[in-house]
């Protein structure tokens, strides 16, 4: 106690009160913990729901996607700040990293095959959507690499290459945009997720990456550095069955609205990303129609 009868924060001698040191996994050092936590560099503060909500198996995803990549490539591709995002160079060998060891999403703004209106937007109205989509994973603070992708038809498309890459975004983005699916990876296992149609809401799963010969014809993504040099890749998936996603990628447009209304779902504040994901689904005919028009 001090001299008015409080209890002093620090003891006698002026050294700091000892602290309970937070448990971590074996191998696992507190700060690559806390740092696989926050979501981006501006999402910081213990009453942020982004950084609350991450749950353990998440950070243990995070952590080692990058302790695998090293510490270069993972503060290379690493999540900004909100606005901070942006397009970036990545060489042929870190590429093959990081689909072998990261967590990574593909997703694009170009014309649905499965919706006959989609079909007959006009090159001018899919460039416009792609600039659009390309400026909302800036706003998100996503780094990314242009890809180009042939499965049946050729379109532009993203590689989302963050640590962070939140399944929930992409689903967002995928079905603002009116995509059929969005790809996800999280150390070489895959996700085709529907983001939209009939199928919405369900998985093709699979695993690994093969690289394709530049004579390969169809199913296949391109990327190619800025020396000019190009990689053709698919990723494994199994299309033998459909499986449900374990996310609430089913919600109507009502329910959404009743999810942002509350700020909360499963009794936990929303994050930035959900309520993007749900903010798509409550207002998608008319998010639609913006990014079309």
């Amino acid at each position: 106690r001090d001299k008015d009868g409080k209890f002093s924060e620090k003891p006698e001698g002026g050294a700091p009160s000892p602290r309970r040191a937070k448990k971590t996994k074996p191998g696992v050092s507190q700060a690559e913990v806390d740092k696989a936590s926050q979501s981006a560099p501006g999402d910081r503060g213990p009453s942020n729901p982004v950084r609350s909500q991450i749950s353990d198996a998440r950070k243990s995803q995070i952590v080692d996607a990058r302790r695998k990549l090293g510490r270069g490539i993972s503060e290379k591709i690493s999540r900004r700040a909100p606005g901070g995002g942006g397009e970036f160079s990545l060489g042929l060998e870190e590429l093959e990293e990081i689909l072998e060891h990261g967590i990574v999403g593909f997703v694009s703004a170009g014309r649905n095959p499965n919706d006959p209106s989609d079909m007959k937007l006009s090159d001018q109205q899919i460039e416009d959507r792609y600039e659009s989509l390309k400026g909302d994973l800036i706003g998100m603070g996503y780094r990314f690499v242009p890809v180009v992708g042939k499965y049946g038809e050729e379109e532009d498309s993203f590689l989302v290459m963050a640590p962070e890459a939140s399944k929930e975004d992409l689903l967002g983005l995928g079905e603002k945009y009116h995509q059929d699916s969005i790809l996800y990876s999280v150390g070489n296992q895959n996700e085709l997720v529907y983001s939209t149609g009939d199928n919405r809401g369900l998985v093709h799963a699979g695993s690994g990456f093969e690289k394709l010969s530049e004579d390969a014809e169809d199913f296949w993504t391109q990327y190619c550095d800025d020396k000019g040099s190009c990689i053709k890749f698919t990723l494994g998936l199994s299309f033998d069955r459909l499986r449900k996603q374990r996310l609430s990628s089913l919600v109507t447009p009502e329910r959404a609205r009743e999810i942002l209304s509350d700020g909360k779902i499963n009794g936990k504040p929303l994050t930035r990303g959900q309520r993007k994901y749900f903010g798509a689904i409550a207002s998608q005919q008319g998010s639609r129609q913006h990014v079309m028009q």
